[in-house]
């Protein structure tokens, strides 16, 4: 049953992966696959809690390292073969890492204000650390609450929000309860 406020938008997925790509340009040691994902995923996550509409629809599956998005791959292939980007190969570390060239600005015509600012956002939190951190950062209540090769809901985005402090109107209404409680006889 799809969720309200996501759809998935095949254009606009691809503008915010050549969008990322293009911020990350300056660096190739700053945006690898693992990365690409969670700031995929965060976005879409942070645009859900905050608008109630994600920001490309795309369906995230829990995996080993986190969140993964489904369609980056294709994504990555059609950005290449249009000329947008190169992805290469490299050993980093001991290991395989994709890097994402750069080949032609992104058009922005997809994507608002608000939405570039949110992803230039969490790209500075996701590659504010190294691959393995932030999987295991991600590894949060929304990855736990499926299982391997699951969809992760949307709905879900609201676990990854620290619970907030009773405010004036909660502590009014416990009050009122209290009493109420109290009055009937229920106390105990």
């Amino acid at each position: 049953m799809p969720e309200p406020g996501v759809t998935f938008d095949r254009e606009k997925f691809l503008a915010v992966v050549h969008w990322i790509i293009e911020a990350c340009s300056g660096d190739l040691d700053k945006l690898g696959q693992t990365k690409l994902h969670k700031v995929l995923y965060y976005a879409d996550m942070l645009s859900y809690v905050a608008r109630g509409e994600s920001l490309t629809g795309v369906d995230y599956v829990k995996q080993p390292f986190g969140p993964t998005a489904r369609y980056l791959g294709w994504a990555l292939r059609e950005l290449s073969a249009s000329g947008a980007i190169q992805v290469r190969s490299r050993a980093f570390h001991g290991l395989s890492k994709q890097d994402f060239v750069l080949q032609k600005p992104c058009a922005t015509n997809r994507l608002d204000a608000g939405e570039r600012e949110l992803l230039n956002d969490v790209i500075d939190f996701v590659c504010g650390f190294s691959a393995k951190e932030i999987s295991e950062i991600s590894h949060a209540k929304p990855w736990e609450s499926v299982r391997f090769g699951e969809r992760i809901p949307y709905a879900t985005a609201f676990l990854l929000l620290p619970p907030r402090a009773p405010n004036a109107a909660d502590r009014e209404w416990a009050e009122l309860k209290a009493k109420e409680v109290l009055a009937s006889g229920h106390a105990g």
